[in-house]
């Protein structure tokens, strides 16, 4: 309302009228929080002069200092409804000036405005509001900062709230996209702080929507998806499988092929998740997205021993007929051509093709007892019979014919 009158006298040519007039405005806002300061304001009064504040600075006449603001954002911390007039003010502060905040600044910022969400978590707008200003400040910060904890706890906060309005509609979205914004710049130690901060048992689903969440940032998701292992180390396999895990780190490797970290952490928390139930992996198509990395990635050794491991889980505990067998054994045998110094890699590679004549050994038993006949085996399924096709060219002198000999004594351990 301000903003319109001061603009109806500047366009009818009053400028002295409306230069009096904000100068007046102004006045009353920092006479109100004088009030406010002293424990004599109201509450309307303090929102009055809150909004006077918004209104001026959207006018582009600066009348109330971010320290000032913030002294009221922390004195009324009762009120949800003066802290989002609070935050508001705030922000148009901060957007007059170009969003440049001073680390100082940034961190009283911060403090101020997550004390206000954390006591009032249940409101909606107060949540809607903060999530904004805590996005913007921390996209302010200058590149290369030191991590700021309080970053990280923004972006707990936030993920809270997104899980507690997740039915919001358009507002949820808002917030998500609040979340990724805070998150999508923080260090990797900054994911595990952001999920611990709601305690153990809370983390598998602040995990699943975490990385829900986050499917338009790899960076984000990767850093996401390397703190499954801590989850899963903790027993946390079979929760997060019901909650869909499988599904969304699919997903992820199927909307970023050709990232190689993203790719990488993603076959690591499929094989934790094959672990504990290796159908909802399978179901899931992680078996073929993980087919899929291995052969997109073979000349990535550390690639190829996530992909490896994640296959060596499936192939050995998968209880029904393995599909895919022939483009396992050769993904596999490439890999070993590819990584023949990498002892990880050959010991995996190794323990693969064994598991992988055991789920061959079973089907054929399977198929002579539904036929009652004996059943002929291709070159490529005789594991004592000496080399698969895939590896006929290794015939003559390679490396790979004298280590892997499939009659041989078997190189390295399991997992």
């Amino acid at each position: 309302m301000l903003r319109q009158v001061y603009a109806s006298l500047a366009a009818c040519g009053e400028l002295a009228a409306a230069a009096a007039a904000q100068a007046g405005a102004a006045q009353v806002a920092s006479e109100a929080y004088a009030l406010d300061q002293s424990g004599t304001a109201g509450k309307h009064l303090v929102n009055s002069a809150l909004k006077t504040s918004q209104a001026l600075t959207e006018a582009g006449v600066p009348c109330t200092e971010l320290d000032e603001l913030l002294a009221v954002l922390r004195r009324n911390a009762h009120s949800p409804e003066l802290q989002v007039m609070a935050c508001k003010a705030v922000h148009g502060h901060l957007k007059t000036n170009g969003n440049r905040i001073s680390q100082r600044a940034a961190t009283d910022v911060l403090t101020a405005v997550l004390a206000g969400i954390e006591e009032h978590a249940a409101h909606l707008e107060l949540q809607l509001t903060a999530s904004r200003l805590l996005a913007d400040v921390l996209a302010s910060a200058a590149p290369g900062a030191a991590y700021e904890p309080l970053a990280a706890k923004a972006a707990a906060t936030v993920l809270q709230a997104c899980i507690r309005f997740a039915r919001g509609g358009d507002v949820c979205e808002k917030l998500q996209q609040a979340f990724v914004r805070i998150s999508a710049d923080l260090p990797a130690e900054a994911a595990q702080d952001i999920l611990k901060s709601h305690g153990p048992d809370s983390e598998p689903l602040h995990w699943v929507k975490a990385a829900s969440m986050s499917q338009g940032s790899p960076s984000l998701q990767k850093n996401i998806f390397r703190c499954a292992s801590r989850l899963l180390n903790q027993g946390f396999g079979p929760t997060l499988a019901e909650m869909g895990a499988a599904e969304l780190v699919v997903e992820a490797m199927r909307r970023y092929p050709l990232d190689v970290g993203l790719q990488r952490a993603a076959c690591e928390v499929l094989a934790g998740i094959a672990w504990c139930d290796t159908d909802c992996a399978v179901r899931a198509g992680g078996l073929e997205a993980t087919m899929q990395a291995l052969r997109l990635h073979q000349p990535y050794a550390w690639v190829c021993m996530a992909a490896l491991q994640s296959l060596l889980v499936i192939c050995m505990k998968h209880k029904q007929e393995l599909p895919h067998l022939a483009d396992l054994w050769d993904l596999t045998m490439g890999a070993l051509r590819q990584h023949p110094k990498s002892q990880r890699v050959v010991q995996t590679a190794n323990d693969v093709l064994q598991a992988l004549s055991s789920s061959e050994k079973k089907q054929e038993l399977y198929l002579l007892n539904q036929s009652g006949n004996s059943v002929t085996r291709s070159p490529r399924k005789s594991w004592h019979g000496g080399l698969s096709p895939a590896c006929a060219k290794c015939q003559q002198g390679d490396v790979m014919q004298s280590r892997f000999r499939l009659n041989s004594k078997k190189i390295g351990g399991g997992l």
